[in-house]
C-alpha cells in the first residue's frame, strides 16, 4: 500500500521499487489462488536505477493472474523477465498461457481490453518515439513484450 499512495506520486519511480511492489503483488496472487500455477521471475541485469513511470508494468502481470490458464491439466504457467542490464532502458516480457476454451483477440498485437488500452496510451504520451510495445495473443499463448528508452540520447 506504500508504494501505491505515497511512491508513485512522482512522474518516475526507480525500478527497484517497482520491482518490490510486483514481488509483493506475486506472493499475494500465490496466497490468493493456489491453483498449482508456476511463476517465474527472472530480472536480467543490476541497472536498479533506471527509472519508469509509477504502475506501468502491474496492469500487465495483473492481466496474466486474471486471464491466464486456470485448469491443471494445462499446467499453467506465468513467466515474466525484466531486463536492466542496460543503462536508461528498461527490457519486460511477460506471457502466460491459457486455457484452450479461450479465444484470441481478433487482431493481433492490438490491446482490446480498457487495461491494455489505457496502458497503450500512457506509453505514448509518456515515451512518445521511445518505446515498443508488442503484444501477441496465439490460442494457447498471450505474451507482453516492451521496451522503454527512459532517457533520450
Amino acid at each position: 500500500m506504500r508504494y501505491v499512495l505515497y511512491d508513485t506520486r512522482g512522474n518516475c519511480v526507480p525500478i527497484s521499487k517497482q520491482l518490490g511492489f510486483l514481488k509483493s503483488y506475486i506472493y499475494l496472487e500465490k496466497l490468493r489462488t493456489d491453483e498449482g500455477r508456476t511463476i517465474d521471475l527472472d530480472i536480467q541485469g543490476n541497472n536498479l536505477e533506471v527509472c519508469i513511470a509509477p504502475l506501468l508494468l502491474e496492469p500487465f502481470v495483473e492481466n496474466a493472474f486474471k486471464h491466464g490458464a486456470r485448469d491443471k491439466r494445462s499446467h499453467p504457467f506465468i513467466r515474466i523477465h525484466i531486463d536492466l542490464s542496460r543503462i536508461n532502458r528498461l527490457g519486460f516480457m511477460i506471457e502466460n498461457n491459457k486455457d484452450e476454451n479461450t479465444l484470441p483477440q481478433e487482431k493481433p498485437g492490438i490491446a482490446k481490453g480498457i487495461g491494455l488500452t489505457n496502458v497503450n496510451k500512457r506509453l505514448e504520451l509518456l515515451y512518445p518515439g521511445r518505446h515498443h510495445l508488442q503484444i501477441t495473443d496465439t490460442p494457447d499463448l498471450f505474451r507482453v513484450e516492451l521496451t522503454i528508452e527512459t532517457h533520450e540520447n
